[in-house]
């Protein structure tokens, strides 16, 4: 068996070829992951936002526990 060490410019092409398609890979890759950066930042906001709302409810859900039972206490205190 012969080994033929010259190059052709065809064995180019086929390397200029793969490498470019590669770094067309890889520059697409860094758009997508940017893109999916910004909307999970979009994410994080709305959640941080939906986080606040949930508290503020829970904290008017305990006001009203209290008044409800304060409310309770005086009209068992109370003669009808």
């Amino acid at each position: 068996m012969i080994f033929d060490g010259t190059i052709s410019l065809g064995n180019i092409l086929t390397i200029v070829s793969i490498a470019a398609t590669g770094f067309a890979f890889i520059m697409t890759m860094k758009g997508d992951v940017k893109l999916l950066s910004a909307r999970l930042d979009k994410v994080d906001a709305i959640m941080s936002k939906v986080t606040d709302a949930l508290i503020q409810i829970a904290r008017q859900e305990e006001r009203l526990d209290h008044h409800a039972k304060r409310i309770e206490h005086l009209e068992r205190r109370q003669p009808h």
